[in-house]
């Protein structure tokens, strides 16, 4: 079997482990192909929603309507200047750390890299034969069985390195983001003395998965 089918082999498995995990995400309220933005629903007004929903990038609109929130607040006198300007300075720094999150989830990862990693380990792993002949002088028999140990520790690590690159799909091996997420919602809305708190993400499944 060539890396070529190991890595197609390993492809397919975790596409069918993906879709396992899809309905157990759906099973456990936090699955991505519903409208997710109706969550918002509560705290803007319907003229605001339907506003958001027109708009591509519906989190930067969102900022922009909280921005003409706090000047329409300043005119208003309801706040002064200075706190005005702080909270413009938050809502900036929002914007920032959204577009640096936007750029780390959509940035393509650079193929050269991989591809010329593939190259390096298989170059490695034909070569590392014959610089055991020497380890194993007395016992040439071993050269074989520990170069396709050494072999498989390597391709193992590539195969997973592989799959590993995009680490924010949501995906079983995958940063946990939406129990992060669940957590930072449940400490600011304490923070607000709000009562009707939704419930930690828990591991679920049979292997106990945290997305």
């Amino acid at each position: 079997m060539t890396h070529q089918d190991s890595l197609k082999r390993l492809k397919e498995g975790n596409a069918r482990f993906d879709k396992q995990g899809n309905l157990i995400k759906k099973e456990a309220g936090i699955h991505h192909e519903d409208n997710h933005f109706e969550k918002i629903k509560p705290y803007t007004s319907a003229k605001e929603y339907d506003y958001l929903m027109t708009k591509g990038n519906k989190a930067s609109h969102l900022l922009s309507l909280q921005s003409k929130e706090l000047l329409q607040l300043k005119f208003k006198g309801q706040i002064e200047y200075f706190r005005h300007m702080e909270l413009e300075k938050m809502l900036s720094e929002f914007y920032s750390l959204q577009g640096k999150s936007e750029r780390i989830k959509n940035f393509p990862f650079p193929r050269q890299y991989a591809t010329v990693n593939f190259i390096f380990v298989w170059i490695f792993l034909i070569l590392l034969p014959f610089g055991m002949l020497k380890v194993f002088s007395d016992a040439s028999w071993l050269v074989v069985p520990f170069s396709m140990l050494v072999s498989w520790v390597f391709i193992l690590m590539e195969m997973i390195g592989d799959y590993s690159e995009n680490p924010f799909e949501g995906s079983y091996n995958d940063v946990p983001i939406s129990s992060m997420a669940r957590s930072i919602e449940i400490d600011i809305r304490q923070m607000l003395d709000e009562t009707d708190l939704p419930e930690p993400l828990k591991p679920v499944g049979e292997h106990k998965l945290m997305f």
